[in-house]
């Protein structure tokens, strides 16, 4: 049924969108250079820790809410609901955060609010309502950050949006793999998904510190540009 649904919705858009056009080609070895590029190349580093501290309490979510919150398997299902519902208003905000104040800011505020709030997550676990409002934050701020990192690489893609958004794709598995397979060696060795949360708000701080890089990196180029346009005005 829920296939049907779908064609049907894919139809409908197949006939509502309008037609792209896409990019003018890209040589291979634009690409290759854009692909090396530090401001790049520390941005796929905080794609990789992001994706990777969201899949390690993701993977393991319906677990924190039975084994630590103790809700029945009824609650879950409108947990997750309520979840779900917090995650598509972060996804929109997330828009709405990169047109007001931009790609960069809109990254650091939703990755500390995502590290924030797991961090304080485990400490208020035993109140299930708060520790339920703990993780509605962090999926609006994880859903929030993806908008905003993707645009984050268009602008700094050197009109090679695609070929970088791409890489970008395969390196968004590739953390949640690596998130994935840290949660499930954390709750081997601990016999619990207690501590997911504290592990993955640490990741997101380690993320941060590769996105503050790119940052610093980014307004370095910047203002090569610009001494570089000064010299030519001259």
């Amino acid at each position: 049924m829920l296939g049907i649904v779908s064609l049907l919705i894919l139809l409908a858009l197949s006939r509502l969108l309008p037609p792209l056009t896409g990019e003018e080609p890209v040589p291979i070895r634009a690409q290759l250079r854009v692909s090396q590029d530090p401001v790049i190349v520390s941005g796929f580093a905080f794609s990789f820790l992001l994706c990777a501290g969201n899949s390690l309490l993701l993977t393991y979510l319906t677990s924190y809410l039975r084994d630590i919150l103790s809700l029945s398997t009824a609650l879950i299902g409108t947990a997750m609901f309520v979840l779900g519902v917090f995650s598509m208003i972060g996804s929109r905000a997330g828009g709405f955060g990169v047109d007001r104040w931009g790609a960069v800011r809109t990254i650091a505020i939703t990755v500390i609010l995502s590290a924030g709030s797991l961090a304080v997550l485990p400490a208020v676990a035993a109140v299930w309502t708060v520790g339920l409002a703990m993780l509605a934050v962090w999926m609006f701020s994880l859903f929030a950050t993806a908008p905003a990192l993707q645009t984050y690489f268009i602008r700094q893609s050197q009109g090679a949006a695609d070929f970088v958004l791409g890489l970008n794709t395969s390196v968004i598995h590739l953390g949640t793999a690596a998130g994935a397979a840290v949660g499930g060696t954390l709750a081997h060795a601990a016999s619990s998904v207690s501590y997911h949360p504290w592990t993955a708000s640490l990741i997101y701080v380690l993320g941060l510190g590769a996105a503050a890089l790119s940052f610093a990196l980014r307004g370095r180029n910047a203002e090569r540009h610009l001494l570089a346009g000064t010299r030519d005005e001259k």
